[in-house]
């Protein structure tokens, strides 16, 4: 008789086959953060080589190639993102919340409409209260605007694939979701640390911020989510109003606001995201996401991973 169908048959004394080992979420890790730096590096390096236009010049972006380093590191974030999934844990992208499906669209357009929610509520108080100067612009629509735009999708997504991500489960996986929530917000405040006018109170409110956005990503398990309300956080405030964000100005801006008023009030130089008027206002809309989206963007697969319940054992 064949040994195989021997040794499954009842009543053969077979021991059963040990399942794999668990691949330690901490290797993991370590393989996705080498990947995006080994693909930032690179990316970097040839993005220079070829010459191609800069993002930045004296701390104002600039539409071309905000755009051009934008879809690079995208594409980085993505693959960095898929090697481990697929070689370590055995699963997809939509098990990080971002599944190319149809359903990905509404959830970009909720988050998106939240992130534009703030700078608009805030700007449109500092208005009225003579705070904010408001010039309408006749910018280059095509070649400036909607490249600007894109760009900062682009960008926004860029920073939810490396924070709140793949790197998001790993830490929860280790610890605790509260603890991942934490760790990610904190580095997303100190990553902005350089950029121009860059003050403790805008580090303290953008970390801060970046903690509830880490929770409504375990709460949703929506990445894209996330993705969105980054999106329009950045496109409402630089691209439709003209203010400065994050340090940074923007060509191709459909307005140009000025704001007068304390450091507290306004942000400074670094804008008005490090205005506590604008923390307040965020840490309410986000509060509000993270009651209401849970029921209209739920990825219950991605959830898991993000809450710890699931476990990947190698193959």
């Amino acid at each position: 008789m064949n040994e195989t169908i021997a040794a499954a048959e009842p009543g053969n004394d077979v021991p059963a086959a040990e399942p794999p080992l668990p691949v330690h979420p901490g290797f993991r890790l370590l393989a996705f953060l080498g990947a995006i730096v080994v693909g930032g590096l690179g990316t970097g390096l040839g993005y220079r080589a070829l010459g191609l236009p800069r993002p930045f010049v004296d701390g104002v972006a600039q539409p071309v190639g905000t755009l051009a380093i934008g879809c690079l590191v995208v594409l980085v974030g993505i693959v960095a993102t898929w090697l481990p999934l697929r070689l370590l844990d055995r699963r997809g992208l939509d098990t990080v919340g971002l599944g190319f499906a149809w359903r990905a669209v509404p959830r970009i357009a909720l988050g998106f409409l939240g992130g534009g929610l703030t700078p608009a509520i805030v700007l449109l108080v500092f208005a009225a209260t003579g705070i904010a100067t408001i010039t309408p612009e006749s910018p280059d629509l095509l070649r400036a605007t909607l490249p600007m735009a894109a760009g900062f999708f682009l960008i926004s997504c860029w920073e939810e694939l490396a924070l709140r991500g793949y790197f998001l489960q790993m830490i929860g996986e280790m610890s605790r979701p509260w603890i991942a929530a934490v760790a990610s917000g904190l580095i997303f405040g100190l990553i902005h640390a350089g950029n121009p006018g860059a003050n403790p109170a805008g580090l303290i409110i953008t970390a801060l911020n970046g903690v509830l956005l880490a929770f409504l990503v375990i709460r949703t398990g929506s990445l894209w989510l996330a993705c969105g309300y980054h999106a329009g956080w950045n496109v409402i405030a630089a691209v439709a109003f003209g203010m400065r964000d994050s340090g940074m100005i923007s060509r191709g801006a459909l307005a140009v606001t000025d704001l007068a008023g304390p450091i507290w009030l306004t942000g400074g130089d670094y804008g008005f995201e490090a205005s506590w008027v604008t923390g307040g206002v965020e840490a309410f809309v986000l509060t509000l996401l993270l009651i209401v989206a849970p029921r209209l963007a739920s990825e219950p697969a991605a959830r898991e991973f993000y809450r710890g319940r699931q476990r990947v054992l190698s193959v």
